[in-house]
């Protein structure tokens, strides 16, 4: 008798695929079930950085003229594409979408996984490549968890890429080109169309997120003179993927000139050598405070453990093939990945002392990485059995269904969680008490990059807040230009930290009323000479701006 088409090989594969995309789906609801409940959660749903897509997409959707200034990160691959398919699935409601992202980073993330997978796990171990993806994700969201610091520049490093719209694409746009970089390699000719399809993703991802030619395109050179020197790869092969790769990123850095007018700053500001040594001293002190508590130390250990668990695959391999011993295709790609971490790592950490920065979100990188290497050590312990794999105990064809149904019932109380976290994204006591105090009334204020940027993405349309520096000029930072203009702007939000109420009467004199709002203070000079000077600083910064811009 012939099974039927629900019981074909095929048909159980993709069942297969979508059980474990709903265990992904639900172990990431878990997670942010949890941090929405923690000091994590203002950085999901009201991060100043991560609200610029949400403030673009309702931009468009309201019809305002565009002028935006961006900074070196202009977001347009692959996290506009990411973040509008949110939007859409949401229907618009900014917060939800911010949730929606979070998932669907993990969702992205597993899928260049499971490519990664196929390279790592051999064909005839094919069954385990799921599970081995899985565990990938186990860790990243277990590392999710360990970083109790809601501090998102001072020791956060897995929790940057769940919960922010931003960096993640670079990472995942240099997975997904390991993974084609791999299976090129096994060719003396490689197929032209992956390497095409990820010269293309290398080229946008560059022309919108420079970082990745440290995250990704340095630290796979040094990999592949790796290869070159073990003969562990065909000259030419390498050649090719190296080439395309440069290629690529060269012609995504090209692409940014003419797109100067977007970009807030370039790359080269952000080059502080003279800065270097404490930017050392910084990351050697937010080591020993992430490691101090249990739970840090668990992070610690963790990606401890897979660093040198990659450099003991590294040496292990060198010293077969030193000894003459033939390396198979998954052994070779298991080598490369487990030499990309510890080149990655390096890299990042040279970048960021010699920058002079002390942002430990710029090392995000290294936690998703290290996830890779996790599908690595699988496909090496499954090498290891005869049969291992190939055919599924009776205890785990019973533990793992059940496993799965309970993580995808335990996701309902804390999908319920993340909804009604979005829910109330929007009431903030601050807010509310500005709002009470312009009363329906038409009126403009200014403010720092922290305080108004949620406001404007929340607020009601009568709430007019726009961004300014210390000196009162327009900041042009993940924002539109075209809002400054055509306003008359009475009152300043004067942060707490730092002093924005000095900064205000030092430039503008004493305001005529002052309202206690919780987290700031408005300080209104409607009909004072500080309106006037106000005015006369926005506007003319404006038109500065516009000029050197062509807006």
């Amino acid at each position: 008798m012939t099974a039927g088409p629900t019981g074909s090989p095929r048909t159980r594969r993709a069942l297969l695929e979508l059980a474990a995309l709903a265990v992904v789906i639900s172990g990431t609801l878990l997670v942010l079930g949890f941090l929405v409940g923690t000091p994590w959660r203002p950085l999901l749903f009201r991060d100043g950085d991560s609200l610029a897509l949400p403030l673009i997409l309702q931009s468009f959707a309201e019809g305002r003229p565009a002028a935006w200034v961006m900074t070196s990160q202009l977001f347009l691959f692959p996290e506009l594409p990411v973040f509008g398919a949110a939007w859409l699935l949401t229907g618009g409601d900014p917060a939800a979408a911010l949730a929606v992202n979070a998932v669907l980073n993990v969702v992205l993330l597993y899928g260049v996984l499971r490519m990664l997978a196929r390279r790592l796990v051999a064909a005839r171990h094919r069954r385990l490549r799921p599970a081995a993806a899985l565990a990938g994700i186990a860790v990243l969201l277990a590392l999710c968890l360990t970083e109790g610091r809601a501090l998102n520049n001072e020791g956060a490093l897995a929790t940057t890429f769940l919960l922010t719209t931003y960096y993640y694409g670079a990472v995942l746009t240099g997975l997904a080109g390991l993974a084609v970089a791999l299976g090129a390699l096994r060719e003396r000719r490689p197929a032209a169309r992956p390497l095409l399809l990820v010269g293309a993703a290398v080229s946008a991802t560059t022309l919108s997120d420079p970082l990745l030619l440290v995250q990704f395109v340095g630290p796979l050179l040094v990999v592949l003179v790796v290869l070159l020197m073990l003969a562990l790869a065909a000259p030419r092969a390498v050649l090719v993927v190296a080439g395309t790769v440069l290629g690529a990123a060269a012609l995504g850095a090209a692409l940014r000139i003419p797109l100067g007018f977007l970009i807030g700053t370039d790359a080269g500001g952000y080059l502080r050598l003279p800065l270097a040594g404490t930017a050392l001293d910084d990351l050697i002190v937010q080591f020993l405070v992430l490691k101090a508590p249990l739970i840090g130390k668990l992070e610690v250990a963790l990606l401890g453990l897979l660093l040198l668990a990659a450099l003991a695959v590294v040496v292990a391999g060198a010293a077969r093939v030193a000894r003459g011993a033939a390396l198979d295709e998954a052994a070779r790609a298991r080598f490369a990945v487990c030499a990309f971490l510890p080149a990655q790592t390096a890299v990042l950490l040279v970048v960021q002392v010699f920058t002079g920065s002390s942002v430990s979100r710029y090392l995000m990188p290294i936690p998703v990485t290290a996830t890779v290497v996790v599908i690595a050590l699988i496909g090496a312990a499954a090498a290891h059995r005869r049969n291992a794999g190939t055919r599924l105990t009776p205890v785990v064809r019973v533990v793992a269904p059940l496993a799965a149904a309970g993580l995808v019932v335990a996701a309902v109380p804390a999908t319920a969680a993340v909804a009604s976290a979005a829910a109330g994204a929007r009431s903030d006591p601050d807010a509310g008490c500005l709002e009470r105090w312009i009363d329906g009334r038409e009126l403009a204020g200014v403010g720092s990059f922290w305080s108004t940027r949620p406001l404007d993405l929340y607020g009601p349309a009568s709430l007019h807040v726009q961004q300014v520096n210390f000196d009162f000029t327009v900041q042009l930072w993940m924002n539109n230009l075209s809002d400054y203009r055509d306003r008359q702007y009475s009152f300043v939000l004067a942060d707490r930290s730092p002093d924005w109420a000095g900064l205000a009467r030092g430039t503008l004199g004493d305001p005529s009323d002052i309202v206690a709002c919780g987290g700031f203070d408005i300080y209104d000079y409607a009909g004072t000479d500080g309106e006037t000077e106000l005015n006369r600083i926005v506007q003319s910064s404006v038109e500065e701006q516009r000029r050197e811009r062509g807006y």
